[in-house]
């Protein structure tokens, strides 16, 4: 009744995840909670952040080995397409060698 009760989970659930997998699921879920509350924070100064991106798009990639359903695919694809535009100027600056 605990479970039902105190933390709204459903009695007959069950666990697919073994204990550390489990464990490290969480991590990533934690860790992508932080991505996205800073996401909300400092929306402009890490738009063009391509480190912060990656690690975010990494991070929900990991997070689809444990969790099999749901995928957030918009927000991968939105990931990527923000890598795309912050990595676009810096391929064009730099310098091209002579013909």
């Amino acid at each position: 009744m605990y479970a039902y009760e105190v933390k709204k989970a459903y009695i007959d659930q069950q666990r697919t995840l073994c204990r550390p997998c489990w464990n490290h699921s969480n991590d990533i879920a934690a860790q992508l909670r932080s991505c996205a509350s800073k996401w909300a924070e400092e929306k402009t100064s890490l738009n063009n952040n391509v480190a912060f991106l990656t690690e975010w798009l990494e991070l929900l990639k990991q997070r689809e080995r444990y969790i099999f359903t749901n995928p957030d695919t918009a927000q991968k694809n939105m990931l990527i397409k923000l890598i795309r535009q912050a990595a676009a100027p810096a391929l064009s600056s730099s310098p091209r060698a002579p013909s």
